[in-house]
């Protein structure tokens, strides 16, 4: 067994310190990087209310006990919610606490390697690939990448914590090691395979896989198949239909082993193009005799590379074991709709340490001084300044929604999502049109794309082109019957040109799809107090105020709802909770005037006419003279 080289070399510590400093420079560009809206950032935080509460009204339970957008990733949204409260929904804040946690995983990955290699030198190479290799650029540069970096900070804190356990046999250690795990797959469910990466560990020490201590790892196993069950019922949840749910095994076999070779493997030496929306294969395609060929060949390869350094060299089958492991999980179990470069994130430094120490045995069996010896290092290095000017080309794409967006497009010009992206960024520009050319490809791409149908119908109503905006809400509910956002718009459609019975009928539709929606219950409800009915009108403002306590306008409507049936108490008291959130909406006031006043309260009346008059209110004069007149004549 190789001894330990003892960590006091001062120049060691140097080196990874530069390592740290040039990684914060070559990621720096990024604080000023934008939220991508058209990639999950906003579900994850302006829009997630949980976030939104921030730290003083967290809700524990519902952070522990709640799914986006397909998984369990609580600890995550914790974090969101630690930088909300500090600093607001401002993107260079988040921005900079995801590189720092890159960081943090850099010197682990450092302290990992050299406990299991012994040798600081091949430590700090593995360290600095993994920190700026192009496939970390997705992780750091992305906000919702979050929980990648969470998950590997603390799975590498806890192999960390194994390795000292592993000879110092502590209680303390173990549960840290433990708590680590747990906090790990809190924060995405990436790291299900950790239990099986200490007996590697133990096999690194004995030169063989023992399970002696077999004993220790059951709660580890333990925790691991229970968040695998809750990530399994996560993405159950999940409400987009992903297009590999309706594959047969053998599709799915085969996308595993796409993924493995293409993504997984050859990505990780060539980089090009980051996998921002990889597409699957399609299951109405035939696939090629060549891809089985391929994807064969690559594996048995590599399996058999893996049987070769079993017992031949301990670093170089922990190397390989520790990749295929730590990907494992994302690439048969968890991975969700597209592949992406973060998957491999936390696997990463084990393919990395393997063909480092692949490089380090060409280079020492070649003659000292000879051209071989020499053409190593110029290779090389020639292969880290590649991956460094990669990470420095792609960076940028990672800047906003448009820079993004058009990336993708050039990549892959017939995907329709990154064409519905795209026009998501123009549409919140106000720039409709090329907005409509967007969702129009998109549409023309797959004319069952449901999302897309239903934006050019949102772009056509917002043009006032109603023929055009029914067509394709029309064509959104043929692709897609339980799509409650098509019923709810087509609602909209019919109330903006006074079609109130069919409004009532689309609103109710989506109603029956989904009754969690305030914003529905509120349209139908304006739909029913138009329609002449008041009661009906004043039910669903309630169960609007119950799903949205804070809905202020459900609360004025249901105010004047009382009013004109005659229940002026009640509209006075709804107009005052509504008076004491907004003292100076004058509309509230004006309305809690007449309620006062059909109910005989004169004075009060009075009083708040005085206080509209005195802020230059337009207040209708008939009505100031009855109140005058009414106070007289009591």
């Amino acid at each position: 067994m190789n001894r330990m080289q003892p960590l006091n070399n001062k120049k060691t510590f140097l080196l990874l310190f530069l390592i740290l400093i040039f990684t914060f420079i070559l990621y720096s560009p990024v604080i000023n990087y934008d939220f991508l809206r058209c990639w999950d950032d906003y579900i994850y935080t302006i829009e997630n209310q949980i976030v939104k509460e921030g730290m003083s009204l967290i809700d524990i339970d519902r952070i522990f006990g709640s799914f986006l957008l397909g998984n369990y990733h609580p600890l995550t949204l914790l974090s969101y919610t630690f930088d909300y409260s500090i600093f607001g929904f401002q993107p260079q804040y988040f921005h900079l606490v995801n590189l720092l946690l890159h960081l943090m995983n850099c010197l682990f990955v450092f302290v990992l390697i050299y406990r299991v290699s012994k040798r600081s030198g091949i430590a700090l190479i593995t360290t600095l690939i993994f920190a700026i290799h192009p496939l970390r650029i997705e992780p750091v540069a992305w906000i919702s990448g979050r929980k990648d970096l969470l998950a590997a900070m603390f799975a590498f804190l806890s192999l960390i914590a194994y390795t000292y356990y592993q000879r110092q046999r502590k209680l303390n250690v173990y549960i840290l090691c433990l708590v680590a795990f747990i906090l790990s797959l809190l924060s995405k469910a990436m790291v299900l395979g950790l239990p099986a990466m200490l007996f590697l560990i133990d096999y690194l020490n004995k030169k063989h896989l023992v399970f002696d201590r077999w004993f220790e790892k059951i709660p580890f196993f333990i925790v691991s198949i229970g968040f695998g069950i809750i990530a399994w019922i996560a993405r159950q949840t999940y409400q987009y239909q992903l297009s590999e749910n309706v594959l047969g095994v053998g599709y799915k076999v085969l996308i595993a082993a796409h993924r493995f070779v293409f993504y997984f493997i050859l990505r990780q030496f060539l980089p090009f193009w980051p996998s921002l929306l990889q597409p699957y294969l399609s299951n109405n395609l035939p696939i090629p005799f060549a891809y089985y060929a391929v994807f064969s060949i690559v594996i048995i390869i590599f399996i058999g590379l893996i049987l070769i350094i079993w017992r031949r060299n301990g670093n170089l089958f922990f190397g390989a074991m520790f990749y295929l492991v730590g990907i494992a999980p994302v690439l048969l179990v968890v991975t969700l709709g597209y592949s992406a470069d973060r998957f491999t994130y936390f696997a990463s430094p084990g393919l990395t340490f393997l063909f480092i120490l692949l490089f380090v045995h060409i280079y020492n069996k070649v003659k000292v001084h000879s051209i071989l010896r020499n053409s190593t290092i110029a290779f090389g290095s020639v292969l880290i300044l590649y991956f460094l000017v990669l990470t420095m080309s792609y960076l940028p794409i990672w800047k906003n929604c448009l820079s993004f967006t058009n990336y993708v497009i050039d990549r892959y010009p017939r995907d329709p999502a990154a064409y519905l992206n795209r026009g998501l960024v123009y549409q919140e520009r106000g720039e409709y049109e090329k907005a409509k050319q967007d969702f129009a490809q998109a549409f023309k791409i797959n004319p069952n794309y449901a999302d897309a149908s239903r934006r050019i119908g949102e772009i056509f109503h917002k043009l006032k082109n109603p023929d055009s905006a029914y067509y394709y809400y029309q064509q959104t509910i043929r692709s897609d019957p339980a799509n409650v956002e098509a019923y709810f718009l087509l609602g909209n459609l019919f109330y903006d040109h006074g079609q109130d019975e069919a409004a009532i009928t689309s609103f109710t539709r989506a109603i029956e799809f989904d009754s969690s929606h305030a914003e529905v219950f509120f349209n139908r409800a304006n739909s029913y107090g138009r329609y002449g009915m008041q009661k009906a009108a004043i039910d669903d403002y309630t169960t609007a105020l119950k799903i949205k306590p804070d809905h202020e306008r459900a609360l004025f409507n249901r105010a004047v709802g009382y009013t004109i049936t005659g229940q002026h108490d009640l509209a006075i008291l709804d107009l005052n909770q509504l008076l004491e959130l907004q003292s100076d909406n004058h509309q509230a006031r004006y309305a809690r005037a007449v309620a006062l006043f059909k109910r005989g309260a004169y004075q009060d009346a009075k009083k708040d006419v005085d206080i509209l008059l005195r802020d230059k209110v337009p207040v209708d004069p008939s009505f100031v003279e009855a109140v005058d007149r009414s106070i007289q004549l009591k």
